[in-house]
């Protein structure tokens, strides 16, 4: 999601946060089938293999837009994501799908690096040049009541 921001690519934020969704999705499906006997639990994993396959096609699809900012490390890892999602709805290529993942995520990995040094060379927003938000006093209605009865005393 940072890097997205820092090299303007909001595919990647969008992919980003579709990713964290359905993964809370997912999470809570998961812990809320504990205390019931889920009959649909085939259909369940199902849907959420094809959603995440197309998930990480786009995700991949972004990472290979980041390879201008990044370098070839972020279109590497971008086609591991398209294999790995193509590979996630087909139930006999597990083994494959999870040894085309994990070299993306050990290449995503690099990529934070590298935007992270790059972010702190200049290249993105420093802290010092991010806008600070007004600071506003506190002003509650029934602090001027309160003020007038403790005047009157």
């Amino acid at each position: 999601m940072i890097l997205g921001g820092v090299f303007g690519n909001y595919l990647l934020r969008i992919a980003s946060f579709v990713l964290i969704f359905g993964e809370v999705v997912t999470v809570g499906y998961d812990i809320a089938s504990v205390f019931y006997a889920p009959a649909e639990r085939g259909f369940i994993l199902g849907a959420e293999a094809f959603t995440y396959g197309g998930i990480l096609i786009v995700y991949g699809i972004a990472l290979r837009r980041l390879q201008k900012g990044v370098g070839s490390v972020a279109g590497y890892a971008g086609l591991f994501e398209i294999i790995a999602g193509s590979l996630f709805p087909h139930d006999r290529a597990c083994v494959h799908r999870v040894l085309r993942l994990m070299p993306a995520e050990l290449l995503e990995i690099i990529i934070l690096y590298k935007g992270s040094t790059s972010y702190g060379r200049g290249r993105g927003p420093t802290v010092a040049s991010l806008p600070r938000p007004p600071i506003k006093a506190l002003h509650v209605p029934w602090s001027d009541r309160l003020r007038k009865l403790h005047a009157s005393k």
